[in-house]
């Protein structure tokens, strides 16, 4: 099924002078029998300026993926708050990313985790600096991509929160980066452990 509010086309024409060319954009939910959920803003379209790059900007984007029925959802939800892709058609499809947002598990009793996110990949080899404006229901959202130099840059990572009410806490802030020399470099910051028991704390760590 695909979904569409009202007073919003699922496909429409976007012209944005001559920095962006002719794209479509509006907003689309999928449901997949409760099993997968995903509903979002989006704008793709083609951009000339520098030579020949396909835009993509997603905003306010919502997924699901586990079980919704009459008892509630069981699995995991995300969250997009923004994400902009620029692909070079003229080099073999290298593109620049940059995205963040959220996930957690829902419906499951005595258990929470989840986190923020982020996501920054630049194989362009040069500086960039590009606002993607995409329609939404009540006016637009800006997503940024911006890289302020050519290094290339592969990294991800964010705040992860595992919680086992009165037995276990864990929390963090992990970064991954993949290095030129094809190793990932692995940084753990603010690590936090805690195991309890009977509102007694056995162990603190962080």
């Amino acid at each position: 099924d695909i979904a569409v509010p009202a007073g919003v086309t699922d496909v429409a024409l976007q012209l944005s002078g001559n920095t962006m060319g002719p794209g479509i954009s509006g907003f689309i939910q999928v449901d997949l029998g409760g099993s997968l959920i995903v509903s979002g803003n989006y704008l793709l379209a083609y951009d000339g300026t520098d030579g020949n790059k396909l835009v993509l900007g997603i905003a306010d984007a919502k997924a699901f993926m586990g079980v919704d029925n009459a008892d509630g959802r069981i699995g995991v939800e995300a969250s997009i708050d923004g994400l902009g892709l620029l692909i070079d058609l003229d080099n073999g499809g290298a593109f620049a990313m940059s995205g963040s947002g959220a996930v957690s598990l829902v419906g499951l009793d005595g258990l929470s985790a989840g986190g923020t996110l982020y996501a920054e990949v630049n194989q362009l080899g040069t500086r960039i600096d590009k606002t993607i404006t995409i329609p939404t229901t009540t006016g637009s959202t800006d997503v940024n991509l911006t890289f302020a130099d050519g290094t290339d840059v592969f990294r991800f990572g964010g705040d992860i929160t595992f919680s086992i009410p009165d037995l276990l806490d864990v929390g963090g802030t992990v970064d991954f980066a993949l290095l030129p020399s094809g190793r990932v470099e692995v940084a753990i910051t603010d690590a936090n452990i805690t195991v309890s028991a009977f509102e007694f704390e056995f162990l603190s760590l962080g």
